[in-house]
């Protein structure tokens, strides 16, 4: 049997319109091999016979652009032993890939130049109306053959990449293994894997890597489907399902079967009559289909003109493939040739995928009566194609490169780490859940050579809340013999979507740690009023609006007192910059007859106390005073909605040699 089987079928009449983006022809089958020895399997469009697209081929190690292989196995330990906390082990990580490499596709398309050139080909093109074979020949120069690029392909969900590794497979040896899941569907996609071994399983893996060794215990394994446009025959297959159960129920419902594939090789598959797989065993295909003939559970009519045909046996095992995983269950896959390569030996190694029957399926299908295929019609059939590669094949050429095979001493004082550790100043916590989104801290320490070591932290409520307030960050020594501690910076996000400052500047860091104070604070301001005053001269509320700097901007808040209240001392918190010793403030009153009047702005340094005093100018009815006062109050602007001042409106400029402590140019 070929490696190539029909895992599923779909019949297609010729007169149906093909949806597939790619069908292919099963009669135009070219089989080319390249110059460095590469067998290759080209197959033309069923609609355009010149156009051809070769099966997955070339298995093979990815590389980097500047052409290192993508291959890591690197062994470790520790001058310790495991008892006092030591390790010893390895780690392994590839990626690999397939198809023709540019100059193979050029060799191809030359080869297939040259086999056109030689003699006219003839393709089936299928029947005419009057039911005779219609072929074309394609040797004139508008049909020349064109590569156009690989077969399209497809794979089931869970069996498409297999790693076949003893090593990897126990779980004694191997900590833990890791891959992408699925085989790469287009030439040069990458399918990627990684373990991590013990250190029993690091030895025995490296011991088959080594040259002395016939093959490696790593074998990958991509599993693909493609669709083929398959010929026509003049017969019929009946396969009686009652009769198969009855059958199956004296075998034992252990019965397996196998067959084999090699990726691009052929395998006969009476060459092996069965194998044993623990105490289990599989009975070979080319055997179990001709017991299944022998009992009449399949019959197989094909009509004498077609009898000799080649063809004719290959579609046949196609579709008894469909029929028997219609019913079955994958069991395992395993090497069956397990010598191949020894002591010269060029023989590919060769797989056996096993099945069982699964009879709850079996059963279902015996409600049926049997099943009646003509084979009349040409049909869209489904084949399978696997790609499978050793290690050891690979290996060999990385083998000398440190960039990919290495061994590490984790005591060696590149591994030294130190610990730079923030802690939130318990001050500024609370400042977390009133007015800092989040801080971020970006820490980087210079290396005597090679790039700087970089590393950012965010600290929010939620990191509070859950971690405390000490973030830790680990400074990787490395190559690093530069003496000097690492520099910092840090930017704290506000409510209303700010930053400050806007540009921080790299401060000296201490290894004894940074300790992240918020750049506000908290002052509690205190207003306080005379209510029996106020009310004697006919105001119902005072207002004690507040400017300061927070976060670097000018912003306002705005404390009432009304009368009415009965409540003459009020205190509000505001957060200003810590830099800061004061703020400016003005009364604002409210006048039952009059209306609003405001009055200048103050500063106030270093007190958080404001007792409001009416102006003598007020109580003797100055009118020239109160028409002052009450145009203050009709300029007065509403800050934004975040208590932010627009430029044109700030004040504080006139007040910074009193409540700043440092110039305009220094604000966020």
């Amino acid at each position: 049997m070929k490696n190539l089987v029909f895992t599923s079928i779909v019949f297609v009449l010729l007169c149906c319109n093909l949806s597939y983006a790619q069908l292919l022809n099963y009669d135009n089958k070219v089989d080319l091999v390249l110059s460095d020895g590469t067998n290759l399997v080209l197959y033309g469009a069923d609609a355009k016979p010149n156009e051809y697209y070769y099966l997955p081929v070339n298995l093979r190690l990815a590389q980097r652009p500047d052409g290192v292989p993508e291959f890591l196995f690197m062994k470790y330990t520790t001058e310790q032993r495991a008892d006092a906390g030591g390790v010893q082990g390895a780690i392994m990580h590839f990626l690999m890939e397939w198809g023709l490499t540019a100059p193979q596709l050029a060799d191809a398309q030359s080869k297939l130049d040259a086999l056109f050139g030689k003699s006219t080909r003839r393709v089936y093109y299928g029947k005419n109306a009057k039911g005779i074979a219609v072929y074309k020949d394609l040797a004139n120069a508008k049909d020349r053959p064109i590569i156009k690029g690989a077969v399209e392909l497809q794979i089931e969900k869970d069996n498409s990449f297999k790693i076949v590794s003893a090593v990897m497979e126990d779980k004694t040896l191997t900590k833990s293994i890791v891959s992408s899941g699925k085989a790469p569907l287009i030439p040069g996609g990458k399918v990627a894997a990684a373990a991590s071994f013990d250190k029993n399983g690091a030895q025995l893996m490296a011991a088959t890597f080594e040259k002395s060794r016939s093959i490696a215990d790593l074998s990958i394994a991509l599993n693909y489907k493609y669709k083929l446009m398959a010929p026509a025959i003049d017969g019929s297959i009946t396969i009686d399902w009652s009769k198969f159960y009855k059958f199956l129920e004296k075998k034992g419902h252990d019965y397996s079967y196998y067959y084999y594939h090699c990726g691009d090789c052929e395998v006969d598959g009476t060459e092996y009559d069965s194998y044993t797989s623990e105490s289990e065993k599989y009975v070979g295909w080319d055997e179990i289909t001709e017991e299944l003939k022998k009992e009449k559970i399949v019959q197989v009519v094909i009509n004498q003109q077609d009898i000799d045909n080649p063809i004719a046996k290959d579609v046949v095992d196609y579709f008894m493939q469909s029929f028997m995983e219609s019913i079955s269950d994958d069991k395992e896959e395993r090497a069956v040739n397990e010598d191949a390569g020894k002591a010269g030996d060029s023989t590919p190694t060769k797989f056996a995928s096993a099945h069982s029957f699964n009879m709850t399926k079996l059963k279902q299908r015996t409600e049926s009566g049997h099943t009646s295929i003509s084979l009349k019609f040409r049909a869209a059939v489904m084949r399978e194609v696997q790609l499978v590669g050793n290690m050891a094949s690979w290996y060999n050429a990385v083998k000398n490169n440190p960039q990919c095979v290495a061994s590490i001493n984790l005591n060696d004082p590149f591994f030294q780490h130190r610990d730079i550790n923030m802690i939130v100043d318990l001050d500024s916590e609370d400042i977390f859940s009133k007015e800092v989104n989040y801080a971020t801290v970006n820490i980087q320490k210079k290396r005597s050579s090679g790039n700087p070591f970089v590393e950012q932290v965010t600290i929010d409520r939620d990191y509070l809340k859950q971690k405390g307030v000490k973030a830790t960050v680990t400074y990787a020594r490395g190559e690093d013999r530069n003496s000097d501690v690492y520099e910092y910076k840090v930017q704290w996000s506000t409510r209303g979507g700010n930053v400050f400052p806007a540009n921080p500047t790299w401060q000296k860091g201490d290894w004894q740690g940074i300790t992240l104070a918020a750049p506000i604070t908290q002052r509690n301001i205190q207003f306080e009023g005379n209510l029996d005053e106020l009310k004697a001269a006919g105001f119902t509320r005072a207002t004690l609006q507040v400017r300061y700097y927070k976060f670097g901007r000018e912003v306002e808040t705005n404390i009432p007192l009304t009368v009415s209240k009965n409540e003459s001392l009020v205190e509000q918190a505001i957060f200003t910059d810590k830099d800061t010793r004061g703020y400016a403030y003005r009364i604002i009153l409210n006048h039952k007859e009059k209306g609003k009047i405001a009055f200048d702005f103050d500063p106030k340094i270093n007190d958080d106390y404001v007792y409001i005093t009416i102006p003598k100018e007020i109580k003797d009815g100055n009118l020239d005073f109160w028409d002052k006062v009450r145009k203050a109050a009709d300029a007065i602007i509403p800050p934004n909605t975040d208590g932010s001042i627009r430029p044109e409106h700030q004040i504080l400029d006139k007040f910074l040699d009193v409540i700043k402590i440092f110039t305009p140019e220094k604000r966020g």
